[in-house]
């Protein structure tokens, strides 16, 4: 096997491939636990490095055994971080040959990989994007990828309409919403987490959330929907597990509402699964969202889902089938929903159960698999083309 001075494969072969993660920053977030799913449902014999600074999110990673090179974050210093980045691709191409770079969330990066290693196809995965100004951030998203991008992943058809609404070219575009397994879970896990949450899993009925404390997800009007509900029914507890720079103004709102003994926020859980396995009813409430990492584990837990009819979400809840669709920040339409899979035990089994099998037919693990790896290594060996759509 042999490489060209860019650190690429020049051999054609079906072969273990070697991938470059770059990310702009690692948070505890969707992106994230995306990368981290790749890595998972694809090693080995493929090999993978992660590119990013240091974060919250590197435990993820580290804990993974995942192999990183830190750069400096552009944001803090712009000078130092460019160059910081440039050798940190550098010294992944002096370490071994590379096939693909896989660029997330900031598309600016796409030119480092471009400048850095030439001979490398680039992939971009923005992760949707949310919040004000998100049109400005497609127009500018699509004038980065439409130049240096070689393919562009979207994780749901809202992403995928949002670039072409943008001038998107669409023979870059492949739709690959991220594939979760069921999460593990044990028995004395999630016995634990329910004890240190206070739940009683026999006399509570338990909502929750996987989710950053942030404007979007909406978890403020959640915690106004059980608030709501806390005088009709005594037995419902909320629990949002996540961190973020709203946490301040929920937990007053908390106090505001006179919820504390149904409403807790432990931060951010590191085993999904025994969480997951602590609830009766799992709610997305967003106010955006391109795709929901979070709706997509409690599916596959069998768990019915509550979410906001917003971004990608209505691709993965069939509203009255796996669960429920509400507009967002409707908190009596969500209180409503909410209060009736409370009180309606065989309808939240009966919507888990369909909620499972719609996880395992459309947004399984295997399918994710091969839909990236069959993307990667068409690229490696066209040098950055493909021949046929994919996804």
């Amino acid at each position: 096997m042999t490489r060209d001075s860019t650190g690429a494969h020049s051999d054609k072969r079906d072969r273990p491939l070697r991938i470059i993660h770059l990310l702009p920053c690692l948070y505890l977030g969707g992106a994230e636990q995306h990368v981290l799913r790749l890595i998972r449902a694809m090693s080995p014999p493929d090999q993978f490095s992660l590119v990013a600074p240091d974060g919250p999110g590197s435990v993820l990673f580290d804990r993974e055994g995942v192999p990183r090179r830190p750069f400096r974050r552009l944001e803090l210093d712009a000078q130092t971080g460019f160059s910081s980045v440039r050798r940190a691709l550098a010294e992944e191409a002096a370490l071994a040959p590379i096939d693909i770079v896989h660029v997330h969330i900031e598309s600016g990066l796409l030119w480092f990989a471009k400048k850095v290693l030439p001979g490398v196809p680039r992939v971009f995965t923005a992760h949707g994007i949310v919040g004000s100004g998100a049109a400005l951030k497609y127009w500018l998203t699509t004038r980065a990828v439409n130049r240096w991008a070689d393919l562009v992943c979207v994780v749901s058809e809202h992403d995928m309409h949002r670039f072409l609404e943008a001038g998107c070219r669409s023979e870059k575009l492949r739709l690959i919403s991220s594939g979760a397994p069921p999460s593990e879970k044990s028995l004395h896990g999630s016995s634990r987490l329910a004890a240190r949450l206070g739940l009683d899993r026999a006399g509570h009925t338990v909502i929750g959330s996987l989710s950053r404390l942030e404007t979007e997800k909406g978890i403020d009007t959640l915690i106004r929907a059980v608030a709501e509900l806390k005088g009709r029914f005594p037995e419902i507890r909320l629990v949002v597990a996540g961190s973020g720079g709203q946490e301040s103004r929920l937990r007053h709102l908390i106090d505001m509402l006179d919820c504390g003994n149904e409403v807790a926020l432990p931060g951010y859980v590191s085993e999904p699964g025994d969480f997951l396995s602590c609830l009766d009813i799992y709610v997305q409430p967003s106010r955006s969202e391109a795709f929901g990492l979070g709706v997509n584990e409690a599916m596959a837990a069998g768990l019915p889902v509550i979410a906001s009819k917003v971004g990608g979400l209505p691709e993965q809840v069939v509203d009255g089938e796996t669960g429920y669709l509400v507009p967002p920040d409707n908190v009596a339409l969500l209180a409503d929903r909410i209060a009736r899979l409370a009180k309606d035990a065989k309808q939240r089994r009966s919507m888990g159960k369909a909620g499972q099998m719609r996880h395992k037919d459309r947004f399984g693990p295997d399918r994710f698999q091969q839909s990236m790896r069959s993307i990667y290594l068409e690229l490696s060996k066209n040098g950055g083309t493909l021949d046929q759509p994919v996804g």
